[in-house]
């Protein structure tokens, strides 16, 4: 093991979520309409998944929207609108 340590190899298991798939599921979260279950299915992960790489969940979903306001698009505040999510799920390939 301190042979592959010094050659970097990663050891265990990987993350059941990319950096990018963590942000998506904040993302999602700040609105209320989307749940826990749905962005699992949306993500390809458990509800447990979403529950250990967003610990703020573990407070409440009120707490994490007032923490992380919806985004907006940049421009005139009459024109400003809110993004919304994906109506398609998302899909993930993993690099060869």
């Amino acid at each position: 093991m301190d042979a592959a340590r010094a050659r970097g190899a990663r050891l265990g298991r990987p993350p059941a979520m990319t950096p990018e798939q963590n942000q998506h599921a904040h993302d999602l979260l700040s609105r209320p309409k989307n749940t826990v279950s749905s962005i699992a299915k949306q993500l390809g992960v458990s509800r447990n998944t979403i529950y250990k790489y967003v610990p703020e969940l573990k407070r409440g979903r009120t707490a994490l929207a007032k923490e992380e306001p919806a985004r907006t698009l940049p421009g005139p505040a009459a024109l400003r609108t809110t993004i919304t999510a994906p109506k398609q799920p998302l899909t993930w390939t993993l690099a060869a």
